[in-house]
């Protein structure tokens, strides 16, 4: 049994309409040799640990989605990573809430994981 079996032909069909999307971008990105992060951290100026790229984050009104770009210090291995993740009111209603366990003041104080 597939994960998909379940799922309606417009659910499916939405799928692969973004998937298609997400192809054009690094097509259009593999053309002008460019990657996801170049074009996250591009006009960000001198680039520092731990700042948020792009400044101010990346929030989506319509679906409460967020994301930002940042790095910890170059010994951990990486680069950096993208933080995604979407706010309470974008949560949909028949999902159950689990609120943050941390201590830190943001983003726990707007965000939770779901269960």
């Amino acid at each position: 049994m597939s994960l998909f079996d379940n799922l309606s032909r417009e659910r499916l069909e939405k799928m692969a309409a973004a998937g298609a999307e997400i192809q054009e971008c690094y097509r259009v990105l593999e053309k002008t040799s460019a990657n996801v992060v170049g074009q996250v951290i591009e006009h960000g100026g001198t680039f520092y640990e731990w700042d948020h790229y792009p400044e101010g984050d990346v929030y989506d009104h319509e679906t409460h989605g967020q994301y930002y770009y940042h790095s910890h210090r170059p010994e951990e291995g990486e680069h950096g990573h993208f933080h995604i993740f979407i706010r309470r009111e974008g949560i949909p209603s028949r999902m159950q809430i689990r609120p943050f366990a941390g201590t830190e003041e943001w983003p726990g104080a707007m965000t939770s994981s779901v269960i």
